[in-house]
């Protein structure tokens, strides 16, 4: 009997840097805001070419928040592939 071999779909990658800025959020007392997340937004903001980004705490937030944004609503019908987040 052989013994499967698991394949990751990712390795994080890890080091002092972000470990210090991790504990700069935890000691700022503002896991869900603050400055790291202001300035996270308007970096992707700009990188997006948008003129604003907001950060939620889940993927699942993200994506009930963007439907709601287009307009879809209860009873509507959404099509996601079969692997989501």
């Amino acid at each position: 009997m052989t013994t499967a071999t698991r394949i990751p779909w990712w390795r994080p990658e890890t080091g002092s840097e972000e470990r210090e800025m991790v504990l700069g959020v935890l000691e700022s007392n503002y896991l869900n805001d603050g400055d790291v997340t202001t300035d996270f937004e308007r970096r992707m903001a700009a990188a997006l070419g948008a003129r604003h980004a907001v950060a939620v705490t889940s993927g699942t937030t993200a994506i009930f928040l963007s439907l709601a944004a287009i307009g879809v609503q209860h009873g509507d019908e959404v099509v996601v592939p079969d692997v989501t987040s």
